[in-house]
């Protein structure tokens, strides 16, 4: 667990019990059944601080991740030979006419490839300030995360100002047995420290955690919240217990218990959710869900129950059944509420779903119960087509129109590829009532080079009255062919068309029809230098020195790890010259870079016998 979900965590322990809870779920809870889109709740995921400017970006190539991940890079095989120093985004502001900077982002490295340190400096969404953040990591020999420290502060010659941490332990299979958080609660102003302690059976699997927080008074560790979570001998769930702890009473107290039951082929047939009643000192029964299947394993239907508490009994509340093809897909869904009065299940909505020879979803249709006229009434139907290789070409959507007694289009996509399938044509189009025709709307144009890197996107609005497309957007993207995409060490993911050389940026221009010129709305840059990871450098010593901004425009700092002795700080052009030197004396160190010409240069640092070297770009 990082730093920004322990933040998020501290308004309640139920929160994080809950994080927990859908934690587990995910890796060791089978898969309910009746996955419908409709009445399954879907997690949302957390946001950091430090990327907070992602869901702003234009771009077709972007960074997929909402954070810096500390994987090791080096795991997933490929021998790397670059690594992403930094990024930086900047946007337009048409009132003052100038790129204002978005984020500027700098990474740091161990010998290994592992993400150890990451510098934003980044316009946050709900005060429109700037601030800066640093987050730290540090690791074992087995790549686990033992470490992680965030830091803020509001200007770049400020001091860091601690804004969480987080310490975590493992026992021999890499399972987190311990983690203590030390973070600021923004609704008290204080910083709170707290702890999980997790254990597991011999199979591995999680049975017990107790969360404790520290009592600033005492000095000492308080009971906060609890789970217990028991498992048969084929690893299915069988119980989950939540307890919380009773300063009153000095005694844990249980809240809530679920209960799972199987058949033979490890399916749910019975889930039951019971909540303590501190009143009654009683379990009162909330939920009942049972499922059957048909022969292939297939859910049929799910009957869900709520408890009566005076009748103190189960009574039916609704029931959803699915009809499936014979490759598993669900054809049909049906959801019911049981009326108490008529002693019947009634019809309230149903899903009617086709599918291809490859399981792609062909046809959707949904509709709702008229109670008056005993039928069901459509509402919305989409249709979907795709190529020899399953990527989609078309999709429709249309309405239901009663007074007409059939459906109309709404809307529709239309998708080219070319022979690798990457997107060259994405047409948008829209019904016109009047002729019964589709009108093209707007359209996307994508151009690859014979490496199959994005190199220009093209956004255009409707046509104009001569039938020639309005020009809206533009982006352009350049790359460094001398290094594959696959040769370079990042903190993130790409996310759409993923780049085969090296990604350098991106330019968004937008078109101006009054001056029918092109200009800049936005600008994605990434700066990289050499990787070697055979060179054997300690990690305590690639984490300690640290050089940022990059690119710098004025002030360059830089951190040694070390509170005495001297190093000398060098920066040497292209052609090796060198253009700037200094000594630098202690950990924090500030050195003018604002008379150099801009340009990438290289640095090297004398430190303690050691020389150690990156580029860095001047603006």
């Amino acid at each position: 667990m990082t730093i920004n979900q322990t933040m998020k965590k501290n308004t309640t322990i139920l929160l994080l019990f809950s994080f927990i809870a859908v934690s587990l779920s995910a890796q060791t809870i089978p898969a309910k059944p009746f996955q419908s889109a409709r009445f399954v709740h879907q997690p949302v995921k957390s946001r950091s601080l430090i990327r907070q400017v992602q869901d702003s970006l234009p771009f077709t190539i972007c960074l997929q991740q909402q954070r810096i991940q500390p994987i090791p890079a080096y795991k997933s095989g490929p021998v790397y030979r670059q690594k992403m120093d930094s990024l930086k985004y900047q946007q337009y502001d048409d009132q003052l006419e100038v790129l204002n900077t978005l984020e500027n982002s700098t990474f740091g490295y161990d010998y290994k490839g592992r993400v150890i340190l990451g510098i934003t400096y980044t316009r946050n969404t709900w005060d429109d300030l700037y601030h800066w953040y640093k987050d730290t990591f540090s690791f074992d020999d087995r790549d686990n995360t033992t470490l992680e420290i965030l830091y803020t502060r509001e200007l770049e010659t400020d001091p860091w100002t601690l804004i969480g941490k987080t310490e975590s332990f493992y026992d021999a299979n890499g399972k987190d047995t311990l983690s203590i958080y030390y973070s600021k609660d923004w609704e008290i102003g204080e910083y709170v420290t707290e702890k999980i302690v997790s254990s597991y059976d011999p199979g591995n699997l999680w049975i017990h955690t107790t969360m404790y927080r520290l009592d600033t008074v005492s000095s000492s560790w308080v009971n906060s919240g609890k789970m217990e979570i028991t498992f048969d001998s084929g690893g299915n769930l069988l119980t989950y217990s939540y307890y919380s702890w009773s300063v009153e009473t000095l005694d844990w107290i249980q809240l809530v218990q679920e209960e799972y039951t199987y058949d033979s082929n490890g399916n749910v047939t019975l889930f039951l959710l019971f909540q303590w009643n501190t009143e009654t000192r009683s379990w009162v029964g909330r939920i009942r869900e049972e499922f059957s299947y048909d022969g292939r394993g297939n859910p049929i239907e799910m009957i869900r129950f709520r408890w009566h508490p005076d009748m103190r009994q189960w009574i039916l509340w609704w029931k959803e059944t699915n009809e499936c093809d014979l490759s598993g897909n669900a054809t049909e869904t049906i959801l019911y509420l049981w009326n108490s009065n008529e002693n019947q299940w009634l019809p309230q909505y149903r899903e009617s779903n086709s599918f291809d020879a490859n399981s792609h979803q062909t046809l959707y249709i949904d509709y709702y119960w008229n109670q008056e006229t005993g039928q069901w009434d459509p509402v919305e139907k989409y249709t979907w087509a795709y190529n020899v290789s399953g990527k989609q070409t078309e999709y429709i959507s249309y309405e239901w129109i009663t007074e007409n007694m059939g459906w109309w289009p709404t809307g529709r996509d239309s998708i080219i590829y070319n022979s690798d399938n990457k997107i060259l044509l994405y047409d948008y189009f829209d019904w016109d009532f009047a002729t019964g025709t589709w009108t093209e709307s707007s359209r996307q144009e994508n151009d690859f080079d014979s490496y199959g890197n994005l190199l220009l996107t093209r956004s255009l609005g409707s046509k104009d009255s001569t039938g020639q497309w309005t020009s809206r957007y533009k982006t352009e993207y350049t790359y460094d062919r001398s290094w594959l995409d696959a040769e370079t060490i990042s903190p993130y993911g790409w996310s759409g068309e993923l780049p085969y050389h090296q990604l350098l940026g991106g330019v968004v221009n937008r078109w101006n029809n009054t001056t029918g010129e092109w200009y800049t709305t936005m600008t994605q840059d990434y700066y990289y230098s050499e990787f070697n990871g055979s060179s054997g450098i300690p990690e305590s010593n690639l984490t300690a020195i640290q050089v940022f901004p990059n690119p710098a425009t004025d002030m360059l700092f830089i951190e040694t790890g070390t509170s005495s002795g001297l190093a000398r700080f060098e920066i040497h052009d292209m052609q090796g010259r060198k253009v700037l030197s200094r000594i630098l004396t202690g950990n924090h160190n500030q050195v003018m870079v604002g008379d150099l010409p801009g340009g990438v240069y290289v640095y090297q640092i004398l430190i303690k016998g050691e020389l150690h070297n990156g580029k860095i770009v001047i603006n």
